[in-house]
């Protein structure tokens, strides 16, 4: 356990029973949507300990009686605050334990749900070791950071109907594959993340941007746009759009085949989700993404790394777009106070993304495969900073709607272990040194049968931990169709 997020002991929040020591406490109160075993219909919750309080019979406000959040998160930051306030002083207070307390459910009871049905999901880049590990592995010998890293968060949109319900299957993805090159199979110009295409390259060997004497727009020089997928509205960019041909050319998918994919992998990320809408035309300041964002989610990334944009499209490409599993828990920006920590040192962005205090959060993943820990990559040393993310996605006017999600990207840790590294891409090296599990079987990339889960713990404002819940999702064989 990283010394960031590691478990201590706190003040005890709650009269729940093992709530504190299982990352659950009244600190905590992460929302999410269930329905009992027996059926019946689904509604809002909060978790404390193994249980579920039932907010819809306790608080008697219609919200809760609906199987989404969004009705209770599109009320705004008072009522999110004013809430919190409320059950957690029910369940801190053996005073209020009588009030409560018949309206906890034991977790066994329930089924869980997807929180949140996003209208829009937006990913960015945020680390810089990801990128370059990624970069490293899928372009060997040529420097693939895109030229404007440092000005501003890349990102692009992602597809919202891939968000599965909590712990469901993932099916393998079909399409045409890649034709594999030497060495680790990587194709040029190939995804940082299953689908980045077309980021200017610099010259071999030449600094990367984040190094001192390198230009904001990357040794190269380029300033040109990166050609991220959806890099037109869905980033915020405040530059205009224009398309910059990288060096080289991605062999002929003619040379691949039809099937399915054979590179499935996985990262470990955290999503914001949206509460308070914005208004059309209007940009979001990083001062205020405390009044638009409601919380944070946990999500495994799927991606097919051999199944590249069968064209330049500016939509979401193919080996982007398999499966966003979410954990059922959306943690609120509340709990995570103690969890705030200064930002890595870093070139002043644009000037629509400074802040009087650059903030980030100290935060620890696992991302386990068939239920062994195979990373612990850490969030506190992202490039970019959640409030950055907001403030860019906005910065062109485009508005936020309740429920959207905006993700980290793949977290991957700032220290050189092999186990910070947030995927399988980067854990295996592209598939050159595959890990080797408890049962002796080895992982270039995702078999069929595979379990994988994402969990994260931060510190509490209670002195001790809170847990973010568990993203988690089966590899299931591809159609035969």
């Amino acid at each position: 356990m990283t010394a960031d997020t590691e478990r201590t002991t706190g003040t005890r929040t709650t009269w729940v029973s093992g709530a504190d020591e299982a990352g659950y406490g009244a600190d905590n109160l992460p929302y999410g949507v269930f329905r009992e075993g027996g059926g019946g219909p689904a509604r809002v919750g909060a978790r404390i300990g193994g249980m579920v309080l039932d907010l819809a019979p306790l608080l008697r406000e219609p919200e809760f009686a609906r199987p989404s959040l969004v009705p209770f998160m599109a009320r705004g930051p008072i009522a999110w605050r004013a809430v919190r306030a409320r059950i957690a002083g029910m369940l801190a207070d053996e005073a209020g334990r009588a009030q409560a307390e018949p309206h906890l459910i034991p977790l066994e009871r329930v089924e869980m749900a997807a929180p949140v049905a996003p209208h829009a999901h937006t990913g960015y880049l945020c680390s810089l070791e990801y990128a370059s590990n990624a970069a490293r592995i899928l372009a060997p010998g040529e420097e693939v950071l895109p030229g404007p890293w440092e000005d501003r968060p890349l990102g692009g949109g992602g597809r919202p109907a891939s968000v599965t319900d909590p712990g469901g299957p993932v099916p393998r993805p079909r399409g045409r594959r890649a034709a594999r090159r030497e060495g680790n199979g990587a194709v040029p110009g190939a995804a940082l993340n299953g689908g980045w295409e077309g980021a200017p390259r610099t010259a071999a060997g030449a600094r990367p941007p984040s190094e001192p004497g390198a230009g904001a727009a990357g040794a190269g020089g380029s300033t040109g746009n990166t050609g991220l997928i959806g890099s037109t509205g869905s980033t915020g960019s405040a530059e205009p759009s224009g398309n910059t041909e990288p060096s080289g050319s991605a062999p002929s998918l003619a040379e691949g085949d039809l099937g399915p994919s054979r590179r499935l992998d996985v990262g470990a990320e955290l999503a914001f989700v949206v509460g308070a809408p914005s208004t059309p035309g209007s940009r979001v300041p990083v001062g205020e993404f405390a009044e638009h964002v409601f919380g944070a989610v946990l999500i495994a990334a799927w991606s097919a790394r051999d199944l590249p944009a069968e064209d330049d499209a500016r939509g979401p490409l193919p080996g982007r777009a398999v499966a966003t599993s979410v954990s059922p828990w959306v943690v609120p920006l509340d709990a995570l106070g103690a969890a705030r920590i200064p930002a890595r040192d870093r070139r002043p962005p644009l000037p629509h993304l400074r802040s009087i205090a650059d903030w980030a959060l100290a935060m620890g993943f696992e991302l386990r495969v068939n239920g062994q820990t195979v990373a612990r990559p850490r969030l506190c040393g992202a490039y970019w900073t959640p409030d950055q993310l907001v403030a860019q996605l906005t910065a062109d006017g485009t508005a936020l709607e309740t429920g959207d999600l905006v993700s980290t990207g793949t977290v991957s840790g700032a220290g050189p272990a092999r186990e910070e590294r947030g995927s399988l891409l980067e854990l295996g090296d592209g598939g050159e040194h595959p890990l080797v599990l408890a049962d002796g079987s080895e992982r270039a990339f995702l078999e069929d049968g595979d379990r994988v889960s994402v969990t994260a713990t931060a510190p509490g404002l209670g002195g001790g931990f809170i847990s973010l819940g568990e993203a988690e999702g089966t590899v299931a064989p591809a159609s035969q169709e």
